[in-house]
């Protein structure tokens, strides 16, 4: 066992053995839950049917807000005047907007569904 190279490659060889089993842990994959993605794509498509109607009508607001989520509560405000729409729960998933109309007035427009 005078022989270096005996050692140098029995080094290499646990060395190459740490790298690997490194390389071969699995790291636990995140939960991905795309509920939250789909909510913010509702928001926004009612947000752009409000802005090409320019009717910002709560009652109208209401029925558009119950049709996109169906059994489901949340809260709409325009202008800082807000209309509760079922039960607030936790969690919520909101989206914002200023519309600008003609006079170059500005409406802003929020929508929250909960959770």
């Amino acid at each position: 066992m005078e022989n270096k190279g005996f050692f140098f490659s029995l080094e290499a060889v646990l060395a190459l053995a740490m790298v690997s089993g490194l390389l071969l842990m699995q790291v636990p994959e995140e939960k991905k839950d795309l509920h939250e993605l789909v909510v913010f794509q509702k928001e926004n498509d009612l947000l752009k049917i409000w802005a090409k109607q320019r009717s910002f009508i709560p009652e109208k607001m209401k029925k558009d807000f119950e049709f996109a989520f169906p059994e489901t509560g949340g809260e709409i405000k325009v202008n800082g005047k807000a209309t509760a729409i079922g039960k607030k729960t936790g969690r919520a998933v909101s989206s914002e907007t200023g519309f600008f109309g003609l006079q170059l007035e500005k409406t802003t427009v929020s929508i929250s569904v909960f959770e």
